[in-house]
């Protein structure tokens, strides 16, 4: 096999799983959502080499759970501002939720994640956050089940 190229430095590799954990509130949604805005148009995370991102652009699935369009866009504006329209909305999907309906959890969601994920066919899949997968997410057991199970889906 050709050797994985660097997504996001030597953080984030095609063909990998990748996890990212911290308390609340320390940027990890920002980071993702940054994450996947440089693999979907093809370029680096500023200019460290640290970050670097040796692939083309590609197509990004990226979950949001936690946020409807208008906050999304809000914490976001200026990413869409910034990049080109067209390079966003041909590699950039963003499935996240819809606050007039009922959340889901657990099974229900892993199986909505998979039919996304066989609908637009990614190279990078983004699951912000694990949380509403997997609400005991500090227990490793249950914690390796859910990876096991993403690793199977794609």
């Amino acid at each position: 096999m050709p050797p994985r190229k660097k997504i996001f430095g030597d953080f984030l590799y095609q063909g990998t799983n990748t996890l990212f954990f911290s308390h609340t509130n320390y940027g990890k949604s920002i980071l993702a959502f940054q994450i996947a805005v440089n693999a979907a148009t093809g370029n680096s995370f500023e200019a460290a080499q640290c970050f670097k991102n040796e692939c083309g652009p590609m197509k990004v699935l990226y979950f949001d759970f936690e946020m409807d369009d208008q906050r999304l866009f809000q914490r976001h504006k200026q990413i869409f501002s910034y990049y080109s329209k067209k390079v966003l909305t041909q590699n950039l999907i963003i499935a996240h939720v819809d606050t007039t309906k009922h959340a889901i959890f657990g099974s229900k969601l892993l199986a909505k994640i998979e039919g996304e994920i066989d609908k637009h066919k990614p190279e990078l899949i983004i699951l912000d956050n694990l949380t509403k997968i997997l609400p005991d997410s500090l227990n490793p057991t249950e914690v390796n089940k859910i990876i096991d199970s993403m690793s199977r889906i794609t």
